[in-house]
């Protein structure tokens, strides 16, 4: 197990773990506490500024998580039901039919929004940071070909007094939107992609949550709605545990292909649960029913 990579673990911190001498490791730790605290630094200079978050469940903290970076921790135990966290996201763009087929197109929209606002500082703090982070990021190598196409879309789509980025940077602001944004859905069905880039970017995944989430337009002090991100709970949380929510759509996924979806989409191997033996034999006739039972047993 020792040599095995662990569910949401980076291959640097695989590294680190199996094959580094103790120099490198301290070196490493070194390198990643500095860049933690510049990190939180930003995080918490931008609370100073305009903060969208409406409302946040007091005793619920953004904090280091073992092994994933930052993540949101209870510090007190939740009830079922519970709204966490309200917060308006910085940009937001419909979904379309096409985005189903080619993800990188939402993100490449939501680039567009926020250089045409000059928005795109809200991004500085969210993985993986400018440099070596990134330079060195997996998903940036697999990904080129849609990395370059998305680059001449937002290049072609942004307005004259938009932004502009080099190579790298728009590269990096894409992959970034990728990993961090969310899909909501707002009560009448809508699909709408947005950052929310103070808390909601910062929750992290399990494959048996304890949160979900959906949507709200809320209206601004210009009268213009906002997309507005809900975290709830859906059982009771105990102190001192990390809040997470499914990064993927369906819950009731063999493990083969939630593995190989949660890779793909954003570097990391899933987690096992206890039912998936019956999962994987299971016939999907009925998603929803299927989902519930998931969470059930693992909660």
């Amino acid at each position: 197990l020792g040599s095995v990579m662990q569910a949401g673990e980076s291959p640097l911190a695989f590294f680190l773990r199996t094959q580094a001498n103790s120099e490198t490791k301290k070196i490493a730790e070194e390198v990643q506490a500095a860049e933690a605290s510049k990190k939180d630094a930003f995080w918490q200079a931008s609370q100073g500024q305009r903060s969208r978050v409406d409302y946040l469940l007091p005793g619920v903290h953004v904090k280091p998580v073992n092994g994933k970076g930052r993540g949101l921790v209870a510090e007190e135990a939740i009830l079922a039901g519970t709204v966490v966290l309200r917060e308006r996201a910085v940009a937001a763009v419909p979904v379309r039919a096409e985005d189903c087929e080619r993800p990188i197109l939402s993100s490449c929209r939501l680039a567009v929004a926020l250089l045409s606002t000059r928005q795109e500082a809200a991004t500085k703090a969210l993985e993986p940071r400018a440099g070596r982070e990134f330079e060195e990021h997996g998903l940036r190598r697999a990904r080129t070909a849609e990395l370059v196409e998305g680059r001449g879309f937002v290049r072609a789509k942004s307005a004259a007094n938009a932004t502009p980025l080099e190579d790298d940077a728009l590269d990096r602001l894409l992959l970034v939107l990728t990993l961090n944004a969310h899909g909501v859905m707002l009560p009448g069905g809508q699909m709408h992609q947005g950052l929310f880039a103070e808390v909601g970017a910062m929750v992290n995944h399990s494959s048996r949550p304890n949160l979900v989430f959906h949507g709200a337009g809320v209206s601004n002090k210009d009268g213009h709605d906002e997309l507005q991100l809900i975290l709830q709970t859906v059982r009771d949380v105990q102190a001192n545990e990390e809040l997470t929510i499914s990064y993927l759509s369906e819950l009731y996924l063999p493990f083969p292909e939630r593995d190989e979806r949660l890779q793909e989409m954003y570097g990391f191997a899933a987690e096992r649960l206890p039912t998936d033996p019956g999962l994987e034999a299971q016939v999907p006739n009925a998603p929803a029913q299927a989902t519930q039972r998931v969470i059930a047993a693992n909660g």
